[in-house]
């Protein structure tokens, strides 16, 4: 399985690459009054407004910096009516690729409440990455919130 890696804290994570669209520098964004602060807002990509989230904030608590190697992950956001949204996910560190077998990942043991994107952990000699899984990464009311109108409806 490939993986695109970034740090959030301390810590190693990524992202499986088959939804990934591009990964773009970080880019100036409008910020939508009245979200959750790791919401940073939406930015237009080709021509479309696409919410983008900060990663580091949801599992670190804090907003990502702007590192020379900060990013901008737009991905596909998985849905089972293939609605086409694409979210942009805000990373730190966003330098590497990694190819991990699939049976080298594992769950932590540890139950994470209110995360149900935190994946299993594959351990590599003294390094670790986990998962996060972009299909659960929004709760249904944030999907809601982040797209509520239909790719191109205008006014």
């Amino acid at each position: 399985m490939l993986l695109l890696t970034f740090r959030a804290g301390s810590q190693d994570y990524a992202i499986n690459t088959r939804n990934v669209l591009e990964v773009i520098p970080i880019v100036e964004v409008r910020k939508l009054p009245g979200t959750p602060d790791y919401v940073r807002g939406v930015l237009n990509y080709r021509g479309r407004l696409v919410p983008v989230v900060d990663i580091t904030w949801m599992i670190a608590g804090r907003a990502s910096m702007e590192h020379l190697s900060s990013r901008i992950i737009l991905v596909r956001y998985p849905e089972k009516d293939d609605s086409g949204n694409v979210l942009g996910l805000l990373v730190e560190h966003a330098t590497s690729t990694v190819d991990r077998k699939t049976e080298t990942f594992a769950a932590s043991g540890v139950d994470t409440p209110g995360m149900p994107w935190m994946g299993k952990i594959s351990v590599d000699g003294e390094s670790s990455i986990q998962i996060v899984k972009i299909e659960d990464l929004l709760a249904d009311e944030l999907k809601t919130l982040l797209f509520a109108a239909p790719a191109g409806k205008s006014l």
